[in-house]
């Protein structure tokens, strides 16, 4: 089981190692928590939870590493809209709602070494958008490439502060 993932693939460590860069740099800015990876044999609905130091789960999070960009082009080119599969807010939703705790995503623009995180859900608001805007449009598939039609949110990033590795 598990041995046609794309995280087997060369491509797909990459993105486990970048990920893991992510992650760094979060618990760079909050010492207090831990970002618990989700199991990789098997494909998951979500990427990780965050716990506190008392051991409390606080979120559910979907990481997403970017490689076609910088933070300058995200702004310029994308006006810092962020492609998500809607299936992925979904499972997320609904991982975080029985949980009770809130569902951020991640994502990290690799060559910027920048990491944004955005609230996308929370027991008390429900979506943070203030619209969620959902096209159908041709994606790449996987991190190894091949294109796929699908529902794809579009999610506001104005705002949010791009966080670096605090060293």
């Amino acid at each position: 089981m598990g041995c046609n993932l794309d995280v087997n693939t060369p491509r797909g460590q990459q993105t486990l190692a970048d990920e893991l860069d992510a992650i760094k740099i979060f618990e760079s800015h909050y010492p207090q928590y831990r970002y618990i990876h989700t199991p990789k044999k098997e494909p998951g609905d979500i990427d990780g939870l965050v716990v506190s130091a008392t051991r409390d789960l606080v979120a559910v999070v979907e990481t997403k590493c970017r490689y076609d960009m910088t933070l300058e082009k995200f702004t310029e080119t994308y006006g810092e809209e962020w492609l998500l599969t809607f299936d992925k807010i979904i499972k997320g939703m609904k991982v975080a709602e029985a949980c009770r705790v809130p569902f951020y995503g991640f994502l990290y623009i690799v060559p910027s070494g920048a990491l944004l995180i955005r609230r996308l859900w929370s027991p008390q608001a429900g979506l943070e958008f203030a619209s969620l805007v959902i096209r159908k449009t041709k994606t790449q598939a996987t991190i190894n490439g091949g294109e796929a039609v699908r529902d794809n949110a579009f999610i506001d990033m104005t705002g949010v502060a791009p966080l670096y590795l605090k060293r």
